[in-house]
Parts: C-alpha cells; structure tokens; sequence
C-alpha cells in the first residue's frame, strides 16, 4: 500500500467505530493498527514510513497524542492528519527530485522544519 492507500482505507471507517487503548474491543470497534490487521494489513510497513518521517507511532497517535500538535481530538483525525502531512512531504520531495532540484536538500530542511514548529499551518487544524 502508499500513502493514498492507507489515507483511503482509514478514511472509510467511519469515527464511531475507533477506540483507544485495544486493537478492539466487545462491540467490534478498533484502533488504526486492529483496523489493518483486521483485513491481514501488515503495519510495519505503515510504521516505517512514519518514522521515516519522525513521526509518532500508529500506537502513540491513536492512543497518546490526543490533540498534541493539533493534530485532532479523535483517533481518526490524529491518523489522518499524520498521513496527509506524510503525503505532502512525499509529494513536495517528489516534485524536487523530478526537476534534478539542486535546492532539494534545502527543501527537505524547510520541509523538517514545517514539521517540528507549525503542523498546524500545514493541516489547517487549528486557526
């Protein structure tokens, strides 16, 4: 799966159906890793982008970053808002890299830089 994969997949299940602390529980509700491996999604692969990206684990974003960095107040919005900032950062890298952009390794440090000190500019979470 990509970035766009995983945005789909966890964008269609629906607010009601996540919880924290459990890959799921007695009435059927999951976290972001019991939703992939409900389906035999294996999430390593998912984690490893993440921490390519020095983000927090699927673990700590569903479950510990309620509203850390603005990133959302549910499971689900901390998720997704992880994964679309990912995929801004792989498209914004992809762009440079396609143009044989000298200044990319500038990019990527604004781009870090973006990421450590104003998520919230970027996602538009909070005004």
């Amino acid at each position: 799966m990509n970035i766009t994969d995983y945005i789909s997949f966890f964008e269609d299940k629906p607010t009601a159906q996540w919880i924290t602390g459990a890959l799921v529980d007695a009435s059927g509700r999951h976290c972001a890793v019991g939703f992939l491996r409900s389906v035999k999604i294996n999430d390593s692969s998912l984690q490893d982008l993440l921490a390519k990206h020095k983000m927090p684990g699927l673990v700590q974003l569903n479950d510990d970053y309620r509203d850390c960095y603005d990133f959302g107040d549910s499971p689900k919005e901390r998720i997704l808002a992880a994964l679309r900032l990912i995929n801004l950062f792989e498209v914004l890298e992809a762009y440079h890299r396609s143009k044989g952009d000298p200044r990319l390794p500038e990019c990527l440090r604004r781009i870090d830089w973006l990421w450590r000190n104003a998520p919230t500019v970027i996602l538009g979470t909070r005004s």
